[in-house]
């Protein structure tokens, strides 16, 4: 519980700070870059069914620990 409440306050200082400062401070060519990098980036750990392996390695050890 304590390292999901860890990730819920990194993810909202991102979405809060450092997404707005982007916004703000970068060119729309860069944030153009970054968008197009994350969309290869997802695809690819999509292909290697990256997410995949995290939920089930998440159920096994739900199931033995939980």
């Amino acid at each position: 519980v304590g390292y999901t409440a860890h990730l819920k306050r990194h993810i909202s200082k991102e979405d809060a700070v450092v997404y707005v400062f982007a916004a703000q401070k970068l060119s729309q060519e860069t944030l153009e870059r970054v968008d197009k990098l994350t969309d290869i980036f997802e695809a690819e750990a999509m292909e290697n069914k990256i997410q995949e392996t995290y939920d089930s390695l998440l159920t096994e050890l739900e199931g033995k620990y939980l």
